[in-house]
């Protein structure tokens, strides 16, 4: 009989990537096969399969024991490794570094069904089967209701760019937020209490443009999803216009012209791993922001146009996880040293269910979210 596992991990994106690379002779650095299964049988009695070595290798998760035994052979075997990636991530640390603290920083627990609904894994080919998973829709609760949860959530946002400048986007690392701010700051090239404001203007033009991810009676992220004018979108995709100069006016709804601005998945009382669950309502959450902005009563407004969102690669593993949303770079962003990502997906109304690239699959989402509000609205006026 097959074994059956139930304990799995998620590898840091930034160890992932960096093992990953390849030098002039085409190597990468991860641990050959046959001396990391000769490893795991002598040191962790224990033996995995070379698919799930192939799987760890591409999406970063695979069993417990397994992710276990990589890093422990890299401490073992091969140090000078470990000292090279501490090294890219400001450490000095990599000599003496155990293998139980790089797996406690650098690796999180998650379970298979988490794995099955993680948004980090394939992308846009499991949108449609996770939307599903997280429920449809996203309900009233998401809203923030207070200036001063704009505030908060706008102030994670900032630590989560610092996150991912220091190569801990999953919030491993014991450090002061204060110091990830900073970097967010820096890198942001405007103030927390700038960019709070700026939110806020955003905001109280259109409600549905900042929102919590809440999993049950808990937040586990949030976002901030601009719908632009036309004029605006292009002015911004083509380099005339910063996100530094969207003033309120420039809000319109309903739109067919997004920018996503920011995005928090580090909330201090969030779950442990951000994967599964928290992670399918986070971009489930996201999707709904559109759809919800992007909603007109009338059918036939807007019919047969296509939605095209903008998002800013602040950080390298935003860069990989909007491209493994089919998200395509287009120009800098103007006055600062990120690209942005564009994603051009055809009218919703005319998806289907099986989508077979990531702008249909995320029109086939929006869809689904458009027949909803349509039935609440039918609903209402029946009653």
């Amino acid at each position: 009989m097959p074994r059956r596992i139930t304990e799995f991990r998620l590898l840091a994106e930034s160890l992932r990537a960096w093992l990953s690379e390849v030098d002039a002779e085409g190597d990468d650095r991860w641990p050959k096969y046959k001396q990391l299964f000769r490893h795991l049988r002598e040191s962790l009695d224990w033996s995995g399969s070379e698919r799930e070595y192939k799987t760890l290798r591409q999406l970063g998760y695979g069993p417990a024991r397994l992710v276990e035994g990589v890093l422990g052979y890299l401490c073992l075997n091969a140090r000078r490794h470990v000292v090279q990636f501490l090294g890219s991530q400001g450490r000095t640390d990599g000599e003496t570094i155990s293998t139980g603290e790089l797996v406690e920083q650098y690796s999180a627990n998650c379970d298979e069904s988490q794995i099955q609904t993680d948004w980090r894994g394939e992308g846009w080919r499991r949108l449609t089967g996770m939307f599903s998973a997280a429920l449809l829709g996203v309900d009233e609760r998401s809203l923030c209701r207070s200036e001063q949860e704009v505030r908060e959530l706008v102030r994670w946002t900032m630590i989560d760019v610092g996150r991912g400048l220091a190569g801990d986007p999953q919030g491993l690392q014991p450090r002061d937020p204060a110091e990830f701010l900073a970097q967010g700051e820096a890198h942001m090239g405007r103030s927390v209490a700038m960019f709070q404001d700026q939110v806020l203007a955003w905001w109280e033009q259109s409600p549905w443009s900042v929102l919590k991810a809440v999993c049950g009676e808990e937040q586990v992220g949030g976002s901030v999803m601009l719908p632009l004018r036309r004029e605006a979108y292009h002015d911004l995709r083509d380099g005339r216009l910063s996100d530094l100069e969207l003033s309120p006016d420039l809000i319109q709804v309903p739109s067919r012209y997004f920018l996503g601005e920011a995005l928090a998945s580090s909330l201090p009382k969030s779950v442990r791993t951000r994967v599964g669950w928290a992670s399918a309502r986070q971009m489930t959450t996201i999707i709904y922001q559109v759809a919800r902005q992007s909603f007109t009563t009338n059918p036939a407004e807007g019919a047969g146009e296509p939605i095209h969102i903008l998002c800013v690669g602040g950080t390298p593993e935003m860069e990989q996880r909007l491209q493994r949303h089919g998200y395509t770079p287009v120009a800098p962003l103007k006055g600062f040293d990120v690209r942005l990502y564009e994603l051009v997906m055809p009218s919703p109304e005319t998806q289907g269910w099986f989508p077979t690239s990531a702008g249909k699959a995320y029109a086939a989402v929006i869809s689904a979210c458009h027949a909803q509000m349509r039935q609440v609205i039918g609903n209402q006026v029946n009653s």
